[in-house]
């Protein structure tokens, strides 16, 4: 399939947005996970903020408290280490039996918001890293606890980056790895479009002398001097011979850069197949009569019109027969057979007693520039475009061929074409 650039942006298009979407889902994953970390944290925090109250309260430290030596109304600024410090010890026992190693700071309040013990000011709660919890005393009048992990969104930052980077890196690979890719289909599409260009130049020029060639070889092989000497007409013939095989690998050329571009344009009109086969044995009954051979026709299709370009099907039943003929090392003996399939199509089969093919060839070939070598040379001439093209051309006409073969059994090629 030729890939045209608005296929390739359409390409790049999908496949960016493929990887913009993965990298969202990524972090629409990552945010959910973390959400879900942070609350399952914060719990854990509160029950030991919960778990430290009820261990203080029962401390004879904080008896002071309960008692009313610190006048719950008035604030008091840091002014008791030791009850502090009794505070830090309760709370850094109780993290380490949660397992949590978090950097924590802690105030304690009374009801009007003032700062009785810690280091957490009152404009820095509420926020969304601060838990607290009611410490009861002297009856309705209490004090809060409030525990601040200053740390803890920048640990949920490293997290995050931590998790996200390796699959940022991932996709990254994959983007620079795409973009090569599409860069260098670019440039071989480029290139591939350079040969063709030279491919039908080159062939274009050389249809002239090649017509050339054809002209003077005919007007000589007419002329008396070349009747007249056994010599002359055998190398006439030859020169004859080899232009028409040339002119016949241009036009092969040809018809395979058409295929390509997406040019090929098929004229079709209801073709009798019998009669192209009729033609075309016609073409080859001399040269296998000249070689001890035979050609058969078996033509049964009730119906043989199907709807086709006659030249280029014509061009087919030529190239299958004229391989049947190179690829024979004993007289020809070739069998062509028309038939009506149950499906509505139309089989046509061209069955020869050559030198086969190997099972490891069959699967290459109908593939371009594909000759199969007996030992390091090819032994028939050609390009190995005949098979490529008789492919392409009917697939074109929505039709399919298949190839059954034996080393030194010969081979059967059989196309099915639809019934106009």
């Amino acid at each position: 399939m030729k890939l045209s650039r608005y296929i390739i942006m359409g390409i790049i298009g999908l496949v960016s947005l493929a990887l913009f979407g993965l990298l969202r889902q990524q972090s629409l994953w990552m945010d959910r996970a973390l959400t879900l970390h942070r609350k399952n944290q914060e719990s854990q925090v509160q029950t030991v903020l919960e778990n430290a109250k009820h261990h203080m309260q029962e401390d004879p430290i904080y008896a002071e408290i309960r008692a009313g030596h610190y006048n719950c109304d008035i604030p008091m600024l840091y002014d008791s280490l030791e009850l502090t410090q009794a505070i830090h010890t309760v709370l850094s026992g109780e993290f380490e039996r949660a397992g949590l190693a978090l950097n924590y700071d802690f105030g304690l309040y009374n009801q009007q918001g003032e700062v009785l013990l810690g280091n957490v000011a009152p404009e820095q709660l509420p926020s969304c890293n601060s838990v607290g919890s009611h410490f009861f005393c002297k009856g309705n009048i209490h004090h809060h606890l409030y525990l601040r992990l200053p740390q803890q969104e920048a640990e949920h930052w490293q997290e995050y980056a931590a998790t996200l980077a390796p699959s940022l890196g991932l996709i990254s690979i994959i983007l620079a790895a795409f973009v090569f890719t599409i860069f260098t289909i670019l440039r071989q599409k480029r290139h591939t479009e350079l040969k063709d260009d030279f491919i039908n130049n080159m062939t274009h020029e050389l249809k002239t002398p090649i017509f050339s060639i054809n002209m003077a070889s005919s007007i000589l092989r007419k002329s008396e001097e070349v009747q007249q000497s056994e010599r002359l007409k055998k190398c006439s013939s030859i020169i004859d011979e080899e232009s028409k095989r040339l002119s016949a690998q241009v036009d092969k050329v040809l018809q395979m850069a058409l295929i390509d571009s997406g040019n090929m344009k098929l004229e079709k009109a209801s073709v009798d197949v019998h009669e192209l086969i009729r033609k075309s044995s016609e073409s080859f009954e001399l040269t296998i009569q000249e070689q001890g051979g035979r050609i058969q026709l078996q033509l049964e299709a009730l119906n043989p019109l199907i709807l086709a370009d006659k030249t280029h099907l014509a061009n087919v039943i030529y190239n299958l027969l004229d391989n049947a003929v190179k690829y024979t090392e004993t007289a020809p003996d070739i069998l062509i057979r028309t038939r009506d399939s149950e499906n509505g199509s139309l089989s046509l089969s061209i069955r020869d007693n050559g030198i086969g093919i190997l099972a490891s060839h069959q699967a290459h070939i109908f593939e371009r520039f594909y000759r199969i070598k007996k030992g390091d040379l090819y032994t028939i001439k050609g390009f190995g475009l005949g098979l490529c093209y008789v492919k392409n051309i009917i697939e074109l006409h929505q039709g399919q061929i298949g190839l059954s073969s034996q080393p030194g059994q010969g081979s059967e090629f059989v196309i099915g074409l639809p019934q106009h």
